[in-house]
């Protein structure tokens, strides 16, 4: 490879990686404002909360929601008020 090669290629790998941090913040905040409302809908029914972190995989999501809508949900009762 001829030094020409070289410098393109480091400058193709340098605007790349320049262009990855806001990627990887979007990836993560959408993955956040995903991951939270489930989070807290597994935990009111009654389910492990962990399961709003699986929410962000695809194929995953779809039977946890079935899982989700048809299954009975372990609500404990109300406390009485004083």
């Amino acid at each position: 490879m001829s030094q020409q090669d070289y410098q393109s290629t480091e400058t193709y790998i340098t605007v790349v990686h320049e262009h990855m941090l806001p990627v990887v913040l979007f990836v993560l905040v959408a993955a956040l404002i995903l991951i939270i409302p489930y989070w807290k809908i597994f935990g009111k029914a009654g389910f492990p909360r962990v399961f709003g972190v699986f929410m962000i995989f695809p194929l995953v999501n779809l039977i946890l929601l079935y899982v989700l809508a048809f299954s009975r949900w372990r609500i404990p009762p109300p406390r009485p008020e004083n």
